[in-house]
């Protein structure tokens, strides 16, 4: 969440603001708004005028910050490589028991 409210703030990692704008896209082009311009969007804060007022709109604080976890532990892969599979139900369930 962090990075995506970095991203519609202007900023955050390249590859991030690469992979937002290309889906961002899709889904424009899926509705049918085409010509919507994300890039822009992005560039002159109103993606994330849009943010807040979704915040607000569900009885939120857009000014609020973000929770941080009382206790974090770093997990270090033995070796490198690259994630292929995540299934999300699962990680959603362990987040919920965990009190997210």
């Amino acid at each position: 969440v962090r990075e995506s409210v970095e991203v519609l703030a202007g900023g955050g990692p390249r590859d991030v603001v690469d992979l937002t704008l290309a889906l961002a896209r899709e889904m424009l082009d899926a509705a049918g708004l085409k010509d919507a311009d994300p890039e822009k969007a992005l560039a002159d804060g109103s993606a994330m005028d849009v943010w807040r007022r979704m915040i607000s709109a569900q009885g939120g604080d857009p000014d609020a910050e973000l929770p941080t976890a009382r206790e974090q532990h770093v997990v270090t892969a033995p070796a490198s490589g690259v994630l292929t599979r995540l299934d999300a139900y699962d990680v959603g369930v362990a987040a919920w028991r965990l009190g997210a």
